[in-house]
């Protein structure tokens, strides 16, 4: 099989198995686990790299107020003061 018989996300999940493979070369798993096991926990791990980004830039702007209680988490919430800005915010992302 030739590489432009699949389309750029099924190379992108070839490489994610790949790249699974070579960081552990023992590694052997069903369709099944691969699918569950190998390739939804690099798109989490993907996925809270992105959120946690997100809430950094949600944070930056004062739409969304972070709080961390001593060996704990951080906790985030919305930010009342500012509903109005939030509102605007999201009408103009909308439109």
């Amino acid at each position: 099989m030739e590489k432009d018989e699949f389309s750029p996300n099924e190379l992108k999940v070839a490489y994610t198995i790949l790249n699974y493979l070579n960081k552990h070369p023992s590694a052997k798993d069903t369709l099944h686990g691969i699918t569950s096991w190998w390739i939804l926990k690099d798109h989490i791990d993907q996925s809270v790299q992105r959120v946690s980004k997100a809430l950094d830039f949600l944070v930056s702007q004062g739409f969304i107020i972070v709080k961390q209680y001593i060996n704990q988490e951080k906790y985030y919430r919305i930010n009342e003061e500012k509903f109005k800005e939030i509102r605007r915010t999201l009408r103009e992302f909308v439109e």
